[in-house]
């Protein structure tokens, strides 16, 4: 019998540890906290959107496409739906994301570590790993902190996961124990996370939300664009729109002030159905202040911004002012200018940029030239959107790493 180790018991580590039991693996699981799956308990604020129903290799970054393509028609959508549904999970969808049905992201975790035990996976929790080293029959010994006899595994699988979402007084080694393996990792960086912006009017919009459609502008051309809500902060900007654009900056030069967002905050409007709209309220409002008259079309903050950016006299009659420099001044809404100085750090990220490449694995999640170790999930050089992608993917690829280190 194969004696498996896996380092991390998150959502890719419990999946390959699952695996690896169901297909006669001796298992034991190692986790630096004190419980198992403490990431899958904040995903999702904590509802776990654990997968999508527009699932496809399309979605994710990876150095090779083929590889992410492959691994989903090997472990995807409908078999972790059959998988969930095995053990239990009831499930619910919403906008094609996939929630736990009572939104409970611990749902998730304990039907998964209830399935570990009946299958006799020694769980392991305050446990961390310090050190991992070839031995002379080509498996692993496998030391733990505090603990003086090393142990011996004939295959290894880290899932330890990445930097994002970590803090401070977090423990987190996968990248340092592939290093002393001599496994190579990319350039990390944050990713899914907030973008800093310097512009000096965003502190007076500070907690107002607003759906837009946004492009990321990188030396004047645009390298990405995403819809949703965005929340503005009082120096940037976030909302899952915002998150997803975040990982296009990756390798960019931002501190060159070579990156802006172009906001516009009237999606669902051009300029012939806002000229219309204008006309109508017109023909009521005339006697009304600018103040008065553009309540109804923003957020208070908002209509303040649009008023001040267009040099217009908050208490001058409508009249007045005339219908064309008010036009002027909402059709400036679409095309709000922000610039990137900076992004959030891997503790406000959602995911890690970057890892070990694809192309030093084999299909089955192995490295390929340390057979018997495995690297799945945030470690591997693959990322996706917000919407349960980065979850479907640790599943994926511990799904398949556990079931091939029985082989």
């Amino acid at each position: 019998m194969n004696r498996v180790c896996v380092v991390g018991a998150g959502a890719s580590g419990m999946m390959a540890a699952m695996y690896a039991a169901r297909n006669g693996a001796y298992v034991t699981l190692f986790e630096v906290n004190d419980e198992t799956g403490k990431k899958i308990l904040r995903t999702g604020n904590g509802k776990c959107n654990f997968s999508n129903t527009n699932m496809s290799f399309e979605y994710y970054n990876a150095d090779s496409p083929e590889f992410v393509k492959k691994a989903l028609e090997r472990f995807g959508f409908d078999d972790l739906m059959l998988c969930f549904s095995r053990l239990g999970l009831l499930i619910r969808e919403k906008g094609g994301y996939l929630y736990p049905y009572c939104e409970q992201a611990r749902a998730v975790r304990d039907v998964c570590e209830a399935e570990l035990r009946s299958l006799c996976v020694k769980i392991r929790t305050n446990s961390y790993v310090n050190c991992i080293v070839r031995d002379e029959e080509g498996g692993f010994l496998i030391s733990v902190e505090g603990q003086k006899e090393r142990e011996h595994f004939d295959k290894v699988i880290l899932a330890c996961g990445g930097k994002a979402g970590l803090l401070k007084k977090d423990r987190q080694n996968g990248y340092d124990l592939l290093k002393t393996l001599g496994v190579t990792c990319t350039k990390l960086e944050p990713g899914l996370t907030k973008l800093d912006c310097q512009e000096g009017f965003l502190k007076a919009l500070n907690g107002v939300r607003c759906e837009a459609n946004v492009s990321l502008i990188y030396d004047n051309e645009n390298i990405g664009s995403e819809s949703g809500e965005v929340l503005f902060r009082e120096n940037g900007v976030s909302g899952i729109c915002i998150f997803n654009l975040s990982s296009y900056c990756m390798n960019k030069d931002i501190a060159a002030g070579r990156i802006k967002l172009s906001l516009d905050l009237l999606p669902g409007f051009d300029e012939e159905s806002l000229t219309n709209f204008l006309n109508m309220r017109f023909l009521v409002n005339s006697d009304k202040t600018v103040f008065d008259f553009c309540k109804g079309l923003f957020a208070d903050a908002l209509n303040d911004l649009m008023i001040k950016q267009s040099d217009l006299d908050p208490n001058a009659e409508i009249s007045k002012v005339g219908r064309e420099r008010i036009l002027e001044a909402i059709l400036k809404m679409k095309d709000v200018t922000l610039f990137v100085t900076g992004k959030a750090g891997f503790e406000s990220a959602q995911v890690t940029l970057g890892g070990v490449n694809t192309s030093d694995l084999t299909e089955f999640m192995e490295v390929k030239k340390i057979p018997g170790l495995f690297v799945v999930g945030e470690l591997v050089n693959t990322d996706g959107p917000c919407g349960g992608y980065n979850l479907q993917w640790a599943f994926t690829s511990g799904a398949i790493a556990g079931e091939h280190a029985c082989y």
